[in-house]
């Protein structure tokens, strides 16, 4: 395999200077698209697309699970709070990425995910650890939120869609509806 890193990539613009940073660290990084819990299926398109369009031109090897899975996610909703789901969110797909990483004999992931300021680092740490070890490889940890702005205006330049939540159905309507700190209209 060509990769020294599986790399889950939640989305295009994540993915930008996430992988950036890798290249600079000496990395070679793989790119993985496994992403079940984005809603409604418009939106997976849209970040699919993006995605692919990213792959083509970011000098990486890397692939997109292009199914829209989202049983997958909802059937692992057992707590609906927000960090139930978030948990489950994560334990998804991150567990898919570690087994993916297992299945080429790459040792080891990280994630995109650990570039935004609005993802739960603590949890992202606990269920990349946790698949690691369920898949015996190592999970990475990397704080790329100093490399947020940067992925926004790469992303921006290059024409890639932009999302305005992170994907599942309860952060849209936690962007829209007021009585859960929504300002949209």
């Amino acid at each position: 395999m060509n990769g020294s890193i599986l790399v889950h990539a939640c989305c295009a613009p994540c993915s930008t200077a996430s992988v950036a940073k890798l290249a600079s660290m000496g990395e070679r990084p793989y790119l993985y698209f496994y992403n079940p819990n984005i809603h409604p299926y418009t939106e997976f398109r849209s970040r699919l697309d993006s995605f692919l369009a990213f792959l083509e031109t970011c000098g990486f090897g890397g692939e997109a699970d292009r199914n829209y899975g989202l049983e997958t996610f909802i059937g692992c909703m057992k707590d609906m709070d927000k960090p139930g789901r978030c948990r489950c969110c994560y334990r998804t797909r991150l567990g898919a990425a570690a087994r993916r990483a297992a299945s080429l004999g790459i040792g080891r992931f990280t994630t995109t995910l650990t570039i935004s300021p609005y993802q739960n680092h603590e949890l992202i740490i606990e269920e990349g650890n946790r698949a690691a070890q369920d898949a015996g490889i190592e999970y990475v940890y990397l704080d790329m939120r100093p490399e947020y702005r940067k992925s926004r205006q790469m992303a921006r330049d290059a024409g890639y869609y932009m999302q305005k939540y992170c994907g599942c159905a309860f952060s849209e309507a936690d962007r829209f509806d007021p009585s859960r700190g929504g300002t949209m209209k």
